[in-house]
């Protein structure tokens, strides 16, 4: 830069550090396309881990979901099976409903 442009510079409002920055960067537009990739690219990179963490915790969610679900089914099972020495029957339990009176203790 020569004398004639600073002072047209600082005639237009341009301070001292300003008209220094542009002498010192060839394109000070160059540098502010610089600095939006390097932001963008940390945004990216930023939403990247967030997707593979969300994508991890709903991984792990399905895991405790199923074998959750496997527990509960397995604890069904246990408590549908029917002691073969139990005192009611199924047929009992049905007679007592029925007529309470019918149903014999002890038998």
């Amino acid at each position: 830069m020569n004398y004639s442009e600073i002072i047209k510079l600082l005639d237009a409002g341009y301070t001292r550090e300003e008209i220094m920055s542009m002498q010192e960067g060839a394109d000070p537009e160059a540098d502010e396309n610089s600095e939006n990739e390097n932001a963008s690219e940390a945004d990216e990179n930023s939403e990247n881990e967030n997707v593979d963490s969300l994508n991890n915790a709903i991984k792990e969610m399905k895991t405790m979901f199923s074998d959750f679900t496997k527990e509960i089914v397995a604890m069904n099972i246990m408590n549908s099976r029917q002691d073969p020495d139990q005192e009611n029957a199924v047929d009992d339990i049905i007679a007592n409903i029925i007529s309470p009176k019918s149903m014999k203790k002890g038998d």
